[in-house]
């Protein structure tokens, strides 16, 4: 599983360039996992040695895809020391460049520094809470200037000149921050060291369209000259952990362990800040959707009573139309008159067509009863025999001449 993390936390400015940092507070939540001492103690010092770079605010996800290896314009400065474990978390010291240090000073009330990193996290419980367990850092990508705190990272204190307080000897009568200067600038701008001895230095530099971390060996004159010598080899940087003996028996022989098999830890990313902003856009979106949700069943409910109220002024005006056609329409008649009925261009019914389709039916079975026609006269039917006069007195029994 691969996740993006943020933590941060205020500053405390003052005028000058260089400042010890608490990188990273220690034995607390963070909003990406949990912070062990152990953990930042053992990995902390590897993943941001001297010369980690520091930016102003974290990458955009666009920007992470665009251009990984970040904006100069971004960059702030860099770790210079090494990090060391104190009583509450992981601290270092940063130089920040002269064209930054003023704008730390004027926004340190509202800023944080923030840690991005990748490592290993497992899910465990801590201070009555479940969730994330850093157990492993593998590389530091940055330690970056940004507007939220989140784990305790912060400036604690201006420190004084920053090279003028480094007494270490090296090559060439140079003391560390000095070489060190002399090292980034002998690699090039589009590459930055990450650690040196007096005989070798490792920095990162591109190889085609990837980041690359390569060694290699240089030496130093007299006048603190800086010439590269060997060839440059890739290498990787690796954490390695000591076994502990297996407990023995009585008699010495190492009993076999059967512990139970570990949990499987996930790879991650560690990036507090945009994971903190991350997880609250989740929210918000999530609540959004849940309006929009609810929104829709309301429309979708107003719009079932609307239809339904349609549907029963439509069956009552039906009735009106049928009812004033003065004829009683037997029930398949009425079905077959109201089937299909007829529809204006936006679906409503067509009163004056069905009206004419009524009228139609009603004459029709007017037509078909007989209704304009005499009734309860009896049989009707019509002679066409001729009769005389004498048939007619033989019929009604009158004698003539008697």
């Amino acid at each position: 599983m691969t996740t993006t993390i943020t933590e941060s936390v205020g500053l405390q400015a003052r005028p000058g360039h260089r400042y010890r940092a608490r990188l990273i507070e220690g034995e607390r939540w963070g909003s990406s996992g949990y912070y062990g001492r152990d953990m930042l103690e053992r990995d902390g010092p590897q993943v941001w040695p001297a010369g980690t770079q520091v930016y102003m605010d974290h990458p955009g996800v666009t920007e992470q895809h665009d251009r990984p290896e970040r904006s100069v314009r971004d960059l702030a400065g860099k770790i210079t020391s090494t990090p060391v474990y104190e009583a509450d978390g992981l601290y270092a010291d940063i130089e920040f460049y002269p064209h930054i240090a003023p704008v730390i000073e004027a926004m340190w009330e509202d800023v944080g520094m923030s840690i991005r990193a990748a490592g290993t996290a497992e899910t465990g419980e801590r201070d009555g809470r479940t969730g994330a367990i850093i157990t492993s850092l593998s590389e530091g990508v940055s330690v970056d200037v940004v507007t939220r705190a989140g784990a305790g990272g912060k400036l604690v204190a201006l420190l004084e000149s920053a090279r003028a307080t480094v007494h270490e000897s090296l090559p060439g009568g140079l003391v560390a921050n000095d070489l060190e200067q002399r090292l980034d600038d002998m690699v090039g701008p589009e590459a930055w060291v990450v650690d040196f001895t007096d005989e070798w230095l490792v920095y990162r530099t591109w190889d085609g369209d990837d980041r690359a971390l390569v060694q290699q060996s240089y030496v130093a004159d007299e006048q603190g000259r800086i010439t590269l010598t060997g060839t440059p080899q890739r290498v990787s940087r690796r954490v390695t952990y000591d076994a502990h003996n297996p407990p023995a028996t009585s008699a010495g022989v190492a009993m076999e362990s059967h512990q139970k098999e570990e949990p499987i830890m996930a790879q991650i990313q560690i990036d507090e800040a945009e994971h903190k902003r991350l997880t609250e856009t989740a929210d918000k979106v999530a609540a959004m959707e849940a309006e929009r949700d609810a929104a829709t069943k309301r429309a979708e409910e107003a719009d079932a009573k609307i239809a339904e109220a349609d549907k029963k002024a439509e069956t009552s005006t039906v009735s009106r139309i049928v009812g004033e056609a003065g004829v009683e329409f037997s029930k398949w008649e009425r079905a077959g008159i109201e089937s299909a009925l007829p529809r204006t261009e936006d679906g409503a019914l067509d009163e004056a067509a069905f009206t004419e389709r009524v009228k139609e039916a009603a004459t029709e079975k007017a037509a078909v009863s007989g209704h304009g026609r005499p009734h309860g006269l009896g049989h009707i039917s019509e002679s066409t025999t001729d009769y005389t006069e004498a048939d007619l007195d033989g019929v009604l029994g009158i004698q003539k001449g008697a």
